[in-house]
């Protein structure tokens, strides 16, 4: 009969740092057509006031080349002025979309 010096209480992860955990990743398969997604958000600090902006890549196995690879692409928010009534003047109130 063949023993093993190994048991599995005796093997664990590490706990500290450098220790093995997810980064809030997702994974989404699409069974009817055979296609995935992947997103990793990307951790930023806070800004003023705490405003703290999300930025994320995402992949696609549907996807051409993007800015970061071949199917892969950045999620920024944004801000947009309306401007389809002439240019901003910064006196009256602010027009967001």
């Amino acid at each position: 009969e063949a023993k093993s010096a190994v048991t599995p209480s005796a093997l664990s992860l590490p706990s500290a740092e450098g220790s093995i955990e997810g980064m809030g990743e997702s994974f989404s398969p699409v069974l009817s057509s055979g296609a995935a997604t992947f997103s990793v958000p990307v951790a930023l600090p806070s800004g003023r006031a705490g405003v703290q902006p999300s930025l994320g890549l995402s992949y696609g196995s549907t996807n051409g080349n993007g800015p970061v690879g071949f199917g892969w692409g950045f999620s920024v928010p944004m801000i947009v002025r309306q401007s389809d009534r002439g240019l901003p003047r910064y006196v009256d109130e602010p027009a967001w979309t």
